[in-house]
């Protein structure tokens, strides 16, 4: 009986201490890398300029996201909005551990939408892609870390420069 009950000690802590080491991959799902606390990024929303702030937590989990699941090495492989009578489903498709496709589905008129990512041989994106529309980017510039603070983006012929500010842990 004691036998027992240490081994199904054993297996507890052994359980507890994997979980607890569980390293998340949203910094990645952002495109970056390394112990990122917040990423703030210039953006432009429905035409307007606007600074966007994501937070992670020091395992890498991104803060303010309720309804995720991850696989088994944490990274996400789907989440869930619901704002007001409309629930939004998004997918992420890995390979190699780089983002490769994410699938947006809304409850409303059931419209599905999947972007494709494309990378260089430096492992930098340089596509972003739904149908026939296309964002590009190019002309990266990097952080001390290595992860970039600054690259253009064109779409339809109009080019601008996205630039983001990195904190760290």
């Amino acid at each position: 009986m004691k036998i027992k009950t240490i081994l199904l000690f054993l297996a507890l802590c052994v359980t507890m201490g994997v979980s607890a080491q569980m390293r998340y991959h949203d910094v990645e799902l952002n495109d970056a890398k390394g112990k990122v606390k917040s990423i703030s990024t210039n953006s432009v929303v429905w035409g307007e300029p606007k600074l966007i702030t994501i937070e992670f937590t020091v395992d890498g989990k991104q803060k303010g996201v309720t309804d995720a699941e991850y696989d088994s090495n944490g990274y996400r492989i789907k989440s869930t909005d619901k704002m007001n009578d409309i629930t939004t489903t998004t997918k992420y498709i890995w390979e190699n551990g780089r983002l490769i496709e994410v699938v947006t589905a809304t409850s409303i008129n059931d419209i599905t939408m999947s972007f494709k990512l494309k990378y260089n041989n430096k492992g930098e994106q340089i596509e972003l892609a739904m149908d026939t529309f296309k964002y590009q980017y190019s002309d990266y510039k990097y952080d001390a870390t290595g992860n970039w603070i600054s690259r253009k983006r064109s779409f339809l012929g109009q080019q601008d420069t996205e630039t983001r500010t990195i904190v760290y842990y």
